[in-house]
């Protein structure tokens, strides 16, 4: 007599063929049902939660896992941060040994953390280069560590869903690939990838890579490598089970694009055979290859650190959504506070937000605002005109969008405001608070449109490279023609002002 052992499984399928299955099931072997997936609540299974969506389904880590990630650093309460990381390079910085307790302490959160990185694409990068100082970690690891779950602090709900694109062919495959040339401290470049099938998301990865690459370009290939096995694999097993699959390689680099479609290896001798085997996929017709943007490559979440808007963005066409888990007390505080009445115009205020995530009133009106205060978690006053502000410290938050582009005398200060219009060019004038006669004082940041005019619209600073090509990415998704957007001497608050319209 022979005895089989089968662990958990998922059984995704047709109520009808699902009952069905269920049935021959059961016969030879026995089996014990659990909980039904459906979209009322979350399932447990094997450690992770599951719920029903629209498309798919959406599968996240359970809140009290990070809760008690949290509470072995006593950060219950922390104040949480936009990205899990800084965009800064820290390699040559040596940092002081930390004890014993610590040193087992910081093992076992980077093991907790390696565990959840299958749903939190965003965390992949830093947790695998935490993991990579497990030896001997030092007061700078910890801190990396530290900011982390600071970080996971605000975003406890965050949810993958997986859905799939009806607009693609069933029997696409692809897999987008990024590198990051020589960040680290020994000048080994980071890998990253996102293999999906008709848009449902598979598998990611960010890994270090081996050799040392002597060009960008060169690092690009590796990725390229690196996302052309995972393709390959996955294509030759649906192969035995009778189902062929067009592999597609996506990249933002043509120096790494152009390698596969030429022979031989020209200036580039010093790459190991194993390293152009791309070149002889691309002929048998294996591999396709074609080139993406790099504000819609999703793999750059994967090879460095991202400022909080960049990040959220690849996120969410990741499929990943980040809930904010401070969300029900803004909530809670919104219902508790109505829509303020502007004491100058006497009309009720809009309740607004950035795309850095600000909430603030504004007066349909005068335009005044009433931000929310992170720090004290309350709203500020009334902003009026020329507001006394004693120090830069002092001022209260705006809104992203504004910039200075008021001037004034030699004393005292005055404030600029325009709203704009639905549909049409942003107003290039936004709320400004301009402080002059003392050493505070402030200018427009960058070149400007008309350094020497007096108008003060002209003296504004213009968009930066940084700001146009995440623009010219929101145009690409949202299907809207670049050239209405990005109009010779766009500044930056007309491209904040896009950011907000288009996101």
């Amino acid at each position: 007599m022979a005895t089989i052992h089968a662990d958990d499984m998922l059984l995704t399928a047709p109520a009808k063929a699902r009952a069905r299955l269920m049935k021959e099931i059961e016969g030879p072997v026995k089996m014990k049902w659990t909980d039904t997936v459906t979209e009322d609540q979350w399932v447990r299974f094997l450690g992770k939660e599951y719920r029903r969506i629209k498309d798919g389904f959406a599968v996240r880590v359970p809140p009290e896992y990070y809760e008690k990630l949290l509470e072995m650093f006593r950060l219950e309460t922390c104040r949480s941060v936009i990205s899990p990381a800084e965009n800064v390079s820290d390699h040559g910085t040596k940092g002081e040994s930390l004890s014993d307790q610590q040193v087992s302490q910081y093992r076992t959160a980077v093991g907790k953390l390696m565990w959840l990185i299958h749903e939190r694409a965003d965390l992949a990068y830093l947790v695998k280069e935490l993991a990579r100082n497990l030896r001997e970690p030092t007061t700078v690891e910890w801190g990396r560590l530290k900011r982390c779950l600071r970080y996971v602090r605000g975003t406890t709900n965050a949810e993958q869903r997986l859905t799939y694109n009806p607009q693609e062919p069933e029997t696409l495959l692809q897999v987008m690939v990024d590198a990051n040339w020589a960040r680290d401290g020994g000048r080994k470049s980071t890998s990253g990838g996102v293999l999906s099938l008709q848009g449902f998301p598979l598998e990611h990865w960010s890994k270090t890579q081996a050799n040392i690459a002597l060009s960008s370009g060169e690092a690009e290939l590796y990725a390229m490598n690196s996302g052309g096995i995972e393709l390959r694999r996955l294509s030759n097993v649906c192969a035995e089970l009778g189902q062929t699959l067009v592999g597609m390689l996506l990249c933002d680099s043509s120096a790494a694009l152009a390698v596969p479609y030429r022979r031989g290896t020209g200036r580039m001798r010093h790459l190991e055979a194993k390293d152009l085997w791309l070149q002889e996929e691309f002929r048998r017709g294996h591999i396709k290859f074609q080139k993406i943007a790099t504000a819609d490559n999703v793999a750059d979440l994967l090879t460095k650190p991202l400022t909080g808007p960049a990040m959220r963005g690849l996120c969410t066409d990741l499929g990943l959504m980040l809930q904010p888990g401070e969300l029900p007390d803004e909530v809670n505080v919104l219902k508790a506070h109505p829509p303020p009445t502007c004491q100058r115009c006497q009309r009720l205020a809009e309740l607004d937000c950035t795309y850095a995530g600000q909430l603030f009133w504004r007066c349909p009106g005068c335009n005044r605002t009433k931000s929310w205060h992170a720090y004290q978690r309350g709203w500020t006053v009334w902003q009026d005109d020329g507001a006394p502000a004693s120090s830069r410290d002092d001022q209260q938050p705006l809104p992203p969008t504004a910039r200075r582009t008021a001037t004034t005398a030699r004393t005292g200060r005055s404030r600029t405001s325009a709203s704009s219009t639905t549909g049409s060019l942003p107003s290039p004038v936004t709320q400004v608070y301009v402080t002059t006669g003392s050493t505070d004082s402030r200018a427009p940041l960058g070149a400007q449109v008309d350094a020497n005019s007096a108008d003060p619209v002209l003296q504004q600073s213009l968009a930066t490279r940084r700001q146009i090509d995440y623009l010219a990415g929101l145009c690409h998704r949202r299907g809207r023609d670049e050239a209405t957007v990005l109009r010779p001497g766009l500044t930056k608050a007309q491209a904040s002002a896009w950011i907000d319209q288009l996101r």
